[in-house]
């Protein structure tokens, strides 16, 4: 079984406050983890919205690590994360229907992973007949807009602290920052004009991808980076590296014009924040109990704040180690607490810079926790806003290919490698670009 015993008791306990009653399933699939929401019909107003209102589940499957680098396939006979998948996906359909929840009001999507894979057609038939779920897989602008609606309807919503009624203005935009592993989403949304939106992606501005950042010496050139293991940058050289790049990656982004004299009222998706965030009251009498989105939700950081930590967490790494070398030497060995505990705090030193550098570009002055994503977002979406995920268009913000090919063509030639070149060609083998690229290839191969 691909859940354990006390997750089986959560669930049974669950289901039976709920007996009669009509509940709605939403599996969200995505590159590191598979997910689970269950929750009920009739959607918890401000005073019902709580934990025990909803299950949760979540595994680590890492998904993207058995795509095919190259070939941006996934062999569904042979992959063990892929094999995973099902049997999380077989088990829960197996229990849902147990409990009486019907195959209709069983949603799943897939996400980024997804979108990478050119055998995706292959994937979403294989999980369709092995579990008896219909996938639909969604694009990032349709990801993000839907994480939206889940702001919409909490936004009044905290167990940290008392929030007085507020209702959205004309003039009122959300703004969400949501940063994952590769890039940073940007996203905006006029609460009272649900048709005016947008959505932009900022390349390399992940936590993962700036953790690799970190580690190398040369950030331009991808050959020439040097081993973590003989990097003896100066850590606090480094931080001033990082924080160079993330300023002018974040200068060349136009932002959204269209937001200038408006209300923004922003929130921010991400480990690099949440981990940030202080800890509720009750925490002090019962340091044990975990945080968890819904203590979370609507907690937030000043800008100064947030100077404050990125500093903080700077000077603890600087206090104990002298090199980049050092750092990732000691990390390697993973030998106790005290290398997780720093893992932790180097993500949010890689994270938070990007968050204040965007609160500079949008003047301001401080940011909420939005606890509530994407399955929360699908929820809410079919059962408040009554509409189909099927039916959501986000043709405003569409490229045409050319655009797309463009794109994809000038990071291809910073990264300037044989797999880079090849995964363009793949892709585009009759592109603007093909022919230079093909010369490009056989200068490295010689």
């Amino acid at each position: 079984m691909s859940y354990t015993e006390n997750n089986r008791e959560r669930l049974d306990a669950f289901f039976s406050q709920y007996e009669g009653a009509g509940l709605k399933a939403v599996f969200d699939i995505g590159t590191k983890a598979g997910r689970i929401l269950i929750a009920p019909k009739a959607t918890p107003s401000r005073e019902g919205w709580n934990a025990s209102s909803f299950y949760n589940d979540g595994q680590a499957f890492f998904l993207g690590k058995d795509v095919n680098p190259y070939f941006r396939t996934i062999d569904v006979e042979e992959s063990e994360a892929f094999r995973k998948v099902l049997q999380f996906m077989k088990d829960y359909k197996t229990l849902l229907l147990e409990k009486g929840v019907g195959p209709e009001d069983i949603t799943a999507v897939g996400t980024a992973v997804f979108r990478w894979m050119v055998n995706r057609d292959q994937v979403v038939k294989k999980i369709e007949t092995e579990t008896g779920v219909k996938m639909l897989v969604i694009d990032e602008e349709k990801e993000s807009l839907i994480s939206m609606y889940s702001i919409v309807y909490t936004y009044n919503f905290s167990m940290s602290e008392k929030l007085g009624a507020r209702k959205f203005e004309a003039d009122d935009a959300i703004l969400l920052i949501d940063q994952g592993g590769g890039s940073t989403e940007v996203s905006y949304f006029f609460p009272t004009n649900i048709n005016k939106f947008g959505v932009s992606s900022i390349d390399e501005c992940g936590t993962v991808a700036l953790q690799k950042l970190f580690y190398t010496v040369n950030s331009d050139d991808l050959e020439s980076r040097t081993a973590p293991e003989v990097n003896y940058t100066a850590i606090p050289r480094q931080f001033d590296r990082m924080e160079r790049f993330v300023d002018q990656i974040i200068d060349q982004w136009e932002g959204y014009p269209e937001l200038a004299q408006k209300n923004i009222i922003a929130y921010a998706m991400g480990s690099a924040f949440s981990a940030s965030l202080p800890r509720p009251p009750w925490s002090e009498s019962n340091p044990k109990r975990k945080r968890n989105n819904f203590t979370q939700h609507n907690m937030g950081l000043s800008k100064t704040r947030i100077m404050e930590l990125v500093q903080e967490f700077h000077d603890k790494i600087d206090d104990n180690l002298e090199e980049v070398c050092d750092l990732y030497n000691l990390l390697e060995r993973n030998d106790n607490s005290i290398t997780r505990k720093m893992e932790s705090e180097l993500t949010v030193s890689y994270g938070l810079p990007v968050y204040l550098k965007l609160m500079e570009k949008f003047n301001l002055r401080d940011i909420s926790f939005a606890g509530f994503g994407l399955r929360y977002g699908i929820y809410i979406y079919d059962n408040v806003f009554k509409g189909a995920l099927d039916d959501l268009l986000v043709e405003d913000l569409k490229m045409d290919e050319e655009e797309k090919e463009s794109i994809a063509w000038e990071r291809i030639r910073k990264y300037n490698t044989a797999a880079a070149y090849e995964a363009y060609l793949d892709k585009y083998p009759e592109g603007a670009f093909s022919f230079i690229a093909q010369i490009n290839l056989e200068k490295i191969k010689k």
